[in-house]
């Protein structure tokens, strides 16, 4: 038999990982089955959980205490999977899930809560696994992925998710359900759509239409695969990150792992772990150095020759070598039980503001316990977007300086290229003139602060 030289670089990375771990732990912050967690934008010590039952747990604190809240009927099989903080007006947080009736939004923290959307049949909404992304760069616009069998459908909100419109459908060809949807931080148009049999979609105009990005070179990977989360590099959109979960015991081989796109998302290959089913997926950015951490998966009803229940894994060379996190202090959750639950990452998510990497399972709700340092507490990139886009970039602040900040645009090799002073805006446009493509440095600088961000020039 000859195997492939990738493939034996995959076996090798593979077996890497599981020889190893890491002196950090996972600390268990809420004894739950946990679907998803957001933070707010503007106070990490507000923190909501997603759970089964149309439950959500809040936390004032950072995680040190949590409240229930109910949005819906606590005896209806479903889990709420999908919640968005808005940006602007942080008191409101919308959430939707697998079977949840309809999009439901809250405007007091989650203290009260009502549907703002639903189908007119009556169906059950299915936003499966964090199926609502806002624009980066335009607040208050929320794009949200139906994953219904048979209803593929991407809605759009420009008020914060208090009504919605539909704004674009995926044909039935290839994929008969939707699981996750993400935007590219450098565009306000460019989406991406995670699907059932393997496929990823690509809009590039801001949802109305959908074609297929290739992985491995084909449309699809196999029928039983599904792509339940896409994440990008937030210093260089170029290179992203796609997980796969398998959902078929006679169809293990090749049709799971870690995706990985070097071109912004126009093409997509299998990077590590092809025979494992994972379900979350994030990048964080610490010292300079991008590290992918993946969460995997199995559904209970499937037999364990599936490998990715219990495995949660880093890497920091781009994918090719894994990490994996032993001794994870795995619960079985204080809410309704079953003997089906798995030791299932759902979600791992990179708080910006707190500086916290989280893990939402059905085995526990938890956070990365590992030191940190005054670098970490401060990222230079912190609240800041920057794009590139016919001789000027567009800058996105998260929070207005108190006085006029300078600016300098660098290459690589730390030459500079422009300066100006920028007003005391959230958003604005600084003229740069022609640059030839490759990756740039803008800095700001108000008073003694320094900080920045990467950009690209396609």
């Amino acid at each position: 038999m000859v195997i492939s030289m990738q493939r034996m670089l995959l076996l090798a990375a593979f077996l890497l990982s599981c020889s190893v771990s890491t002196a950090q732990q996972w600390k268990l912050l809420l004894p739950v089955r946990a679907y998803t967690v957001v933070v707010n934008p503007k106070n990490a010590n507000t923190v909501y959980v997603g759970g089964k039952f149309d439950r959500v747990y809040r936390s004032f604190d950072g995680g040190q205490s949590f409240d229930t809240v109910l949005i819906g009927a606590q005896s209806v099989d479903n889990a709420v999977s999908s919640m968005h903080v808005c940006r602007e007006d942080t008191s409101a947080l919308i959430a939707a899930g697998w079977s949840v009736d309809g999009v439901i939004r809250s405007n007091n923290s989650g203290a009260t809560w009502e549907r703002v959307y639903n189908d007119s049949t009556n169906r059950r909404f299915w936003f499966v696994s964090e199926a609502m992304v806002e624009d980066p760069w335009k607040p208050n616009i929320i794009y949200g992925a139906r994953g219904q069998v048979n209803v593929k459908e991407v809605y759009r909100s420009t008020d914060c998710g208090q009504t919605w419109a539909l704004q674009g459908t995926i044909p039935n060809t290839l994929s008969t359900r939707l699981c996750t949807i993400q935007i590219r931080p450098d565009s306000a148009n460019i989406l991406f759509i995670g699907a059932l049999n393997g496929v990823m979609y690509r809009s590039d105009d801001s949802g109305a239409t959908w074609r297929t990005v290739p992985i491995n070179g084909k449309d699809t990977l196999r029928a039983s695969a599904e792509i339940p989360k896409i994440v990008f590099n937030p210093i260089d959109p170029q290179i992203g990150y796609a997980i796969v979960a398998i959902s078929n015991q006679a169809t293990i081989q090749g049709n799971g792992g870690v995706l990985k796109t070097t071109n912004g998302g126009a093409s997509w290959f299998q990077q590590a772990y092809v025979d494992t089913s994972f379900w979350a997926v994030d990048v964080r950015i610490k010292n300079g150095v991008e590290e992918v951490f993946a969460g995997g998966f199995r559904m209970f009803t499937l037999d364990t020759i599936i490998h990715g229940d219990s495995l949660v894994t880093m890497s920091t060379d781009g994918g090719v070598t894994w990490t994996k996190y032993e001794g994870i202090p795995w619960v079985h959750p204080v809410d309704k039980t079953s003997p089906g639950i798995n030791k299932n990452a759902w979600s791992i998510r990179w708080d910006t503001v707190g500086k916290r990497l989280f893990l939402a399972s059905e085995a526990g709700f938890f956070v990365l316990d590992e030191p940190t340092s005054v670098h970490d507490a401060a990222d230079a990139t912190s609240g800041l977007l920057a794009a590139y886009h016919d001789g000027s970039i567009v800058v996105h602040r998260d929070v207005v300086p108190a006085e006029p900040e300078e600016w300098a645009v660098y290459s690589l090799q730390s030459i500079r290229l422009a300066s100006g002073t920028c007003s005391m805006q959230n958003e604005e446009r600084l003229q740069v003139g022609s640059l030839p493509a490759g990756v740039y440095f803008i800095r700001f600088m108000e008073g003694g602060k320094v900080r920045s961000v990467k950009f690209l020039v396609p």
